[in-house]
């Protein structure tokens, strides 16, 4: 939750300035995640998805899937585990 308000800030400044059709959020390096990290997670969905454009979550560990799956994301949220 220390970081989730300025990369909030940050994520949304592009979103809103660029106007991406896919946002990929390579999310390897997060090793522990807490309700901001999913209220950021969905508010930039809905974000997106208010814009035409799509959230994709790149890499995200185990313990991360765990959280997305328990908060019922993984069912909206296009989530991809490795390269292809």
């Amino acid at each position: 939750h220390h970081h989730a308000a300025e990369f909030r800030r940050c994520l949304d400044d592009y979103i809103c300035r660029k106007r991406p059709s896919v946002l990929w959020l390579d999310v390897s390096g997060v090793s522990f995640m807490d309700s901001s990290g999913l209220g950021l997670l969905m508010g930039r969905y809905a974000l997106l998805k208010r814009a035409g454009g799509e959230l994709v979550l790149y890499r995200p560990s185990d313990e991360m899937m765990r959280i997305i799956r328990l908060a019922g994301m993984e069912r909206i949220l296009k989530i991809v585990k490795k390269d292809s």
